[in-house]
């Protein structure tokens, strides 16, 4: 396992001028880069919280014999944590997402539509790609299948749900640091602040000009800020595109 005086010791000089010359040049491959790295810092943070458990578990327990090396990984994880955070505010750059309703309707009138509609009874996770994927609906806790048409249409219900467990906590997502990107803000109760907003509750609005794994992340974030399993959240999809993107 990389320790963390090596991480300290990559060559950031250089790394920082890859990362520059991505988000100039290649802005769609840096968004991508930081959706899977939002993605990882994600499982990264559950990892280091099911360590902290552990520990004081062992601590109740009057079980001290691993309690070093829990502690140790446990600070090499909120390292790596950091180390990425730095390198996703280095890479963000202003997103634009294409309106996915009209590429929706191309792809309907295409002959061969129906050879991309998959089974709808199949369970995903949060920890997939959902990249040119479209959503049949999703289940977490002991709720039945929410139906959904789109991405942002499974963000807003589920921002609905979470408002009516705890309104004050969703409302404090606007002034959270780790629930906003450096850029764009995906929580407000402004619309001016937000791309695409959509009102939650008559109280805050969300923005939905977000892809697909920007939403998969943002989901995440929110489900931990509930004290919600990421893993007890299942996805179905309507229909798989990835073939027809290649």
């Amino acid at each position: 396992m990389i320790n963390e005086k090596e991480v300290e010791h990559i060559d950031f000089y250089q790394l920082n001028n890859a990362i520059e010359l991505i988000r100039i040049d290649f802005p769609e491959k840096a968004i991508d880069i930081i959706e899977s790295l939002e993605l990882l810092q994600s499982v990264i943070s559950d990892t280091v919280d099911t360590i902290g458990y552990k520990l004081q578990s062992l601590v109740n327990e009057r079980q001290f014999v691993n309690l070093d090396s829990y502690s140790q990984l446990s600070m090499q994880g909120h390292s790596y944590e950091k180390k990425i955070a730095e390198i996703i505010d280095l890479l963000e750059v202003e997103e634009i997402v294409g309106d996915m309703e009209d590429e929706e309707k191309k792809i309907r009138a295409l002959p061969n539509y129906l050879e991309y509609v998959v089974d709808n009874n199949v369970e995903h996770t949060l920890y997939e790609d959902f990249k040119h994927k479209r959503p049949f609906g999703f289940k977490f806790d002991t709720l039945e299948l929410i139906e959904t048409n789109s991405w942002s249409d499974m963000l807003i219900r589920l921002s609905e749900i979470l408002v009516s467990l705890n309104e004050e906590k969703f409302l404090s997502f606007e002034v959270k640091p780790n629930m906003n990107g450096k850029i764009n803000q995906y929580f407000s109760k402004d619309m001016v602040n937000l791309k695409k907003p959509y009102k939650i509750n008559d109280s805050i609005y969300i923005d939905t000009n977000q892809n697909a794994n920007g939403i998969r992340n943002l989901i995440i974030k929110m489900l931990k800020e509930y004290d919600l399993k990421a893993s007890d959240f299942k996805v179905y999809f309507r229909a798989d595109y990835t073939n027809l993107k290649k």
